[in-house]
């Protein structure tokens, strides 16, 4: 679901705390650089932090040794409300950007967030390939565990028989919608839900790759289905799908709809169960 970039957006939170907590003011103007995404916001608020200044900024040392996900774990609010997150990643010719507004995160505590939710999404694949532009609408998640995000993130599986473990209880969309204009395709859908959403460790995890590990399309669907493989969902479901195009040149254009797509027990990228309505 895409409230994971919101959890990688949790990091940069943090390290935007710490850059400016000698200062006292609320934190303006945070750029902060994830692996090979960049991250600007704006500004943010925090109701009900537990930790020190000094704290903070240990949270974002790099020469701090602590692992990642334990770093995750110190921190402790009631509410960050975020009114924009605008993220950028290249690998090679392929270019990301997304942009979130209103994002709220609740009860955050011991890496966990209690629920989190963003007005909407806006996200833009662009060069070395087909394009491809999404809109979400409404998103929410509850039970998200950041430390287990940061495992799969940044560290890599050390043994096949790792389990998986959760990341998200569970996650909705009110709508989305995709937009593929070089193939002239368009998805749209609502009532997009999940699940029980698992994951464990990749044998190269993303934010130890190299930046050009996904620079064409066939090389980031690779990634993405590594990454399916490494996942588990005991549910998803989708309403009011409907799929457009303009066919050939000289045809007719298309439109398929069914009113619900359900998938469940979905792990190593296989659905033991489906049914379309």
């Amino acid at each position: 679901m895409p409230s994971r970039l919101i959890l990688v957006a949790l990091v940069a939170v943090v390290a935007g705390l710490a850059a400016r907590a000698d200062t006292g003011a609320p934190p303006e103007g945070l750029v902060v650089e994830i692996g090979a995404m960049v991250f600007s916001i704006p500004r943010l608020t925090v109701e009900g932090g537990t930790l020190t200044g000094a704290e903070l900024a240990r949270l974002a040392d790099p020469k701090d040794k602590t692992p990642l996900d334990e770093r995750l774990a110190r921190v402790t609010a009631k509410r960050i409300a975020i009114p924009e997150i605008r993220g950028e990643s290249k690998a090679g010719e392929r270019v990301t950007r997304f942009v979130y507004k209103d994002v709220v995160l609740e009860d955050v505590a011991n890496g966990r967030i209690g629920a989190l939710r963003a007005a909407s999404l806006e996200q833009s694949v662009k060069g070395g390939g087909g394009a491809v532009e999404a809109r979400y609408t409404n998103l929410s998640a509850k039970g998200v565990d950041t430390r287990q995000f940061a495992h799969v993130l940044a560290f890599a599986r050390e043994s096949d028989k790792e389990e998986a473990k959760t990341i998200e209880e569970e996650a909705a969309i009110e709508r989305v919608s995709f937009n593929f204009p070089d193939a002239g395709i368009e998805i749209h859908a609502g009532a997009v839900t999940a699940l029980g959403l698992r994951a464990r460790a990749l044998a190269e995890p993303p934010l130890a790759g190299a930046p050009d590990a996904a620079a064409t399309p066939e090389q980031g669907a690779m990634l993405a289905l590594t990454a399916l493989g490494a996942m588990e969902l005991g549910a998803f479901g989708a309403r009011e799908v409907v799929v457009t195009g303009r066919g050939a040149p000289g045809e007719k254009p298309y439109a398929v709809k069914f009113g619900r797509l359900t998938l469940d027990k979905i792990a190593d990228a296989k659905a033991r169960e489906a049914s379309i309505e």
